[in-house]
This record gives structure tokens, sequence and C-alpha cells, in this order.
């Protein structure tokens, strides 16, 4: 009977502790990541445009830009993939856009210069 006592408390221990360490699940956690070469992206005074690779774990995310001479666009959802397209720059002086990638909470600036 003894033996008995000791196999149930052995079995009890096990199942609360197997139970109750649920493994935290990191797919449910928003995150995103872009290189350290995209967070800032230069352009010459022609059009042009750029793709940055975005890793993500949610399909909800989009990008902005502050200027309007500064067109983002998402390229692709998987894999993540952002198009910044900028126009001529017409003028002598180097502009600069901050480009917003949105992934629900979270937001990653990219700066975005051209020379003019």
């Amino acid at each position: 009977m003894n033996k008995l006592n000791y196999i149930l408390a052995f079995l009890l221990v096990f199942a609360v502790s197997y139970f109750s360490c649920k493994k935290e699940d990191v797919s449910s956690t928003p995150y995103s990541e872009i290189a350290e070469e995209d967070l800032s992206i230069n352009f010459l005074e022609e059009e042009g445009l750029k793709s940055i690779d975005i890793e993500i774990n949610i399909d909800d995310w989009l990008v902005n830009c502050d200027q309007g001479w500064c067109s983002p666009s998402v390229l692709n959802s998987k894999p993540a993939i952002a198009r910044i397209v900028v126009l001529e720059n017409t003028t002598l002086d180097i502009r600069t856009a901050k480009g917003t990638i949105k992934t629900g909470s979270l937001g990653e600036v990219v700066t975005i210069m051209q020379l003019g």
C-alpha cells in the first residue's frame, strides 16, 4: 500500500507539472524584422524603387510614407515584401521621408533619402 501511495503521488506531481508548464506560443506574438541595411535607403535624384524583405509572422500588415513623393506598397504578403517608389527629385535639395511598416501594434521605421 505504501508503494502505491508513492506511485500516485509521483503521478500527481508529474501531471501537475506537465499541464502547468505550457510553452509560450511564439507564433502568436506579433513581430517584424527588417535587415539593418534596409532601415536607411538612399536614392539618386531620378525616379527609383527598392524592395524590402520583412520577416514577419502575421498576415495583416501595411506600409506607408509621410511624403507625397514616396509611394510605398505591399508587393507580397508571404514572404513579406514591401516596395518603395520615389519620384524624380527636380530640386537641388536632398529630401527625406519616413516609411513605416506596421504590424498590429508594432512598427518599423525606414529612413528614405533622395539626392537633388
